[in-house]
């Protein structure tokens, strides 16, 4: 008669141990607060708006880059067509990372909108009377970008 087995071998939980522990070291990373991730995403965000404007004035049509309340952004044309995302695959749309915890503008709407004539930024209803910024934030650290009203000029504070 065979012997019946009421545990398991230590080579068994050696090894559900390896792989719990190469599990962990993947996804862990990934759900931390990371300071480089949020200067990417801004840096990301700053190069998508730079190409926003240089797309309203090479094909002489309005560009909104539309925000979605903390999740990311969408850059179409304000027929609503999409504007095609420069590294190719489609539309440009973004969604931002997990560590990015919340998106704050000071714009008036949730949008940004740039002239086919000179590139100059509105939010939809009229233009830019001042300095707007975009802040990116994580647990523990934040990322400013502001835009200048009358050229649209992004830089990173």
């Amino acid at each position: 008669m065979g012997q019946s087995r009421d545990a398991f071998t230590l080579v068994e939980l050696t090894m559900v141990m390896v792989i719990i522990g190469v599990l962990a070291a993947v996804a862990v990373p990934r759900f931390m607060d990371d300071p480089m991730r949020l200067r990417s995403e801004g840096r990301l965000l700053l190069t998508h708006l730079r190409f926003a404007q240089q797309h309203a004035l090479s094909q002489g049509v309005d560009v909104e880059v539309r925000f979605r309340s903390g999740i990311g952004y969408s850059v179409v044309t304000s027929a609503g067509d999409d504007v095609p995302d420069p590294l190719g695959g489609g539309a440009l749309i973004h969604r931002f990372a997990p560590s990015v915890q919340s998106v704050t503008t000071n714009l008036s709407s949730s949008r940004l909108v740039f002239d086919h004539r000179l590139g100059a930024p509105s939010d939809g209803s009229g233009a830019l009377s001042g300095q707007r910024q975009i802040v990116l934030t994580s647990n523990s650290d934040s990322m400013t970008i502001r835009i200048h009203p009358n050229t649209g000029f992004a830089e990173v504070l």
